[in-house]
């Protein structure tokens, strides 16, 4: 993830008075404040932390938080957010052949949870990630006979998929990555 990417602006109207925004997954028991890069009437801007071991790729609910003229800290309703994980570049993803095909192992951020739901799709195969029982950012995945190449990667976490790059410049578009080569 590059900085410009974690800025997020809830645009509304009546802001002026947030004192921050909040960060929630129920399902992941995760509860984060954050305090805002600026706030403004009309828009509050924030940058998603990173801290990858604490805010899992996943749907996120995000509210503004207001405090009334008794102290009280109220919030808003609350929009949807995904955070796409990301296949990291370095340490490349490798595949070394096995009995059963073909296993590929790969690293991300931010790290995983052995609670989500975790799939890495290259081309159009998808297969689960194996077992693992700590929070990691370093997952394998058992992948039947493939033939040689190399495959477009996608890795998706509780249903958010990591993004895509795209050469737009070239006719048509071409993907740039990333790829997993076998």
């Amino acid at each position: 993830r590059s900085s410009d990417l974690d800025a997020v602006t809830v645009r509304g109207q009546s802001l002026s008075g947030a004192t921050g925004v909040a960060l929630s997954n129920a399902r992941l028991e995760i509860e984060l404040p954050v305090v805002p890069a600026s706030i403004s009437d009309s828009a509050i801007t924030f940058v998603v932390p990173d801290q990858p071991a604490n805010l899992p790729a996943g749907i996120y609910d995000v509210r503004v938080l207001v405090e009334d003229a008794t102290g009280a800290v109220g919030s808003t309703k609350s929009l949807s957010m995904p955070l796409a994980p990301l296949i990291l570049a370095s340490p490349a993803p490798s595949a070394t052949s096995n009995t059963s095909g073909k296993l590929v192992s790969l690293s991300c951020k931010p790290q995983v949870r052995p609670d989500q739901s975790v799939t890495l799709i290259l081309g159009t195969v998808l297969a689960p990630a194996l077992p693992f029982e700590a929070t990691t950012a370093a997952l394998t995945f058992q992948f039947p006979a493939l033939a040689s190449g190399s495959y477009l990667a996608r890795l998706r976490v509780d249903g958010v998929e990591s993004p895509l790059s795209v050469d737009w410049t070239a006719t048509p578009p071409v993907f740039k990555g990333p790829f997993v080569t076998l």
